[in-house]
């Protein structure tokens, strides 16, 4: 969860530097158009480089592809991987998945008293998403510059 914090503050943070430098060209066709076309070449590189990334043995599994499974496996265990150690992940791989397919859920099950308190976690991750919605992070990062807009200017005015 932190990674995608990062990730969410660092684009905040891109955008608005975008947007300061771009603050002089305002009413031209550059200033939207580059506003536009940044966010587009960095989802071609993600779907781009995404097709490189090979399947985890754990889809794999899950599709019964085994062969791609330990050949995965090997991969990720490197050159000095034991065959022995590859059958007993590729084994816990696949009874995990056989429990987890008979523990499936419905949406309902997250309202019902249960060991697990699914309510509670319910409740705790709306309130977590809640809050931080409410701490006003989205009034600054979209209206940033209409806020700071008439300070900045009056400080470019004064006599120095």
């Amino acid at each position: 969860m932190v990674v995608i914090g990062v990730f969410i503050a660092s684009g905040i943070a891109a955008a608005s530097w975008v947007n300061v430098g771009l603050s002089c060209f305002e009413g031209e066709e550059v200033a939207w158009r580059l506003s536009l076309a940044l966010p587009v070449v960095f989802s071609v590189l993600l779907m781009g480089f995404s097709m490189c990334y090979p399947e985890s043995p754990r889809w794999l599994v899950s599709k019964g592809l085994w062969d791609g499974a330990r050949g995965a496996m090997r991969v990720l265990a490197g050159p000095d991987a034991d065959e022995e150690v590859i059958t007993m992940e590729i084994d816990d791989i696949s009874r995990t998945l056989q429990q987890a397919s008979g523990a499936e859920r419905g949406f309902l099950d997250l309202f019902k008293p249960s060991p697990e308190r699914l309510f509670q976690r319910l409740c705790l991750a709306i309130g977590i998403n809640f809050a931080a919605q409410m701490t006003g992070a989205n009034v600054i990062s979209y209206y940033g510059k209409t806020i700071f807009n008439p300070s900045v200017s009056r400080t470019q005015r004064l006599p120095s």
